[in-house]
């Protein structure tokens, strides 16, 4: 790992101790998936609604299929009803069988790999879909600001990583701002006659490269908790090895959510009657 401490940004400001992405420890997880086209997503959005829609109407069906002993209906405020059916008590459900373990007379041979799980919990704001500022918490409170030309987006989705050694799981939570954004807010205010000092990012002439860097803000390299650099390192050292697959999975689940955005705008939810199916046990 390449470790080094940077100059001070100013006399006031603190200075960071700037750590490269370790070597990555975790080979890269699968091949990159196929990102649609906007005409794809669209039809894959509309095949998801079509079964999606099927599966209502069954489910409907089945339940006005079950014999009911009484049912009346109910007239809500938009018009629809709803009906109630009192239904016979279903059957039991069968008890699955036990799972079969090991005993006294039969000893397991396993023994389960002494695996360390660990977890990854990052704020993070990211600043044109380019950098991002982290916000990380110890044990004890204390706050640690985080400067990293990674595009946190890109492992929002992230539920898992690791090898036989440690199993990590991140909980990354992450707001975007765009220069764009700013802007408005800052026009909006002054017709208010209002001042909006907008967030700032991290500066990209800090980084020595396009590879994934952070830099840790604090009074001294001694201060920060070695476990926030074992977190980060192990985070952007997944994230190295994967880049090109999370770059195309964030892309597809993009487009899939707009074109489900647009499906939902021009198919709005029509009205519907509700039917409760209940029971009373003996």
């Amino acid at each position: 790992m390449n470790i080094s401490l940077s100059a001070c940004l100013s006399a006031a400001a603190f200075c960071g101790a700037f750590f490269a992405a370790a070597a990555a420890t975790t080979a890269a997880e699968s091949e990159p998936p196929e990102v649609p086209t906007a005409a794809e997503a669209e039809a894959i959005i509309e095949a998801e609604m079509a079964v999606r829609a099927a599966r209502e109407q069954q489910r409907r069906t089945a339940l006005l299929a079950t014999p009911a002993l009484e049912e009346w209906e109910s007239l809500r405020a938009d018009g629809t009803r709803t009906l109630f059916r009192r239904v016979t008590t279903p059957p039991p459900q069968p008890a699955s069988a036990p799972t079969p373990s090991a005993t006294a007379s039969e000893p397991s041979n396993f023994s389960p790999p002494e695996t360390r799980h660990r977890t990854i919990t990052l704020a993070a704001t990211v600043f044109d879909r380019s950098h991002s500022e982290l916000h990380w918490r110890d044990p004890e409170g204390r706050s640690w600001r985080v400067w990293s030309n990674v595009d946190f987006n890109l492992l929002a989705h992230v539920t898992a990583f690791g090898d036989d050694a440690v199993a990590w799981t991140p909980f990354v939570f992450v707001s975007n701002s765009s220069s764009s954004e700013q802007q408005a807010m800052i026009q909006l205010a002054a017709e208010l006659g209002e001042t909006y000092n907008p967030p700032t990012g991290p500066d990209p002439a800090l980084f020595t490269s396009d590879d994934p860097e952070y830099i840790v803000f604090a009074e001294s390299e001694s201060e920060v908790p070695e476990i926030l650099f074992e977190k980060l390192d192990a985070l952007l050292a997944y994230f190295s090895e994967n880049q090109e697959r999370l770059a195309a999975e964030h892309e597809r689940r993009s487009r899939l959510n707009e074109a489900r955005r647009q499906w939902q705008e021009q198919n709005p939810p029509a009205k519907r009657d509700t039917v409760i199916n209940f029971w009373s046990n003996p």
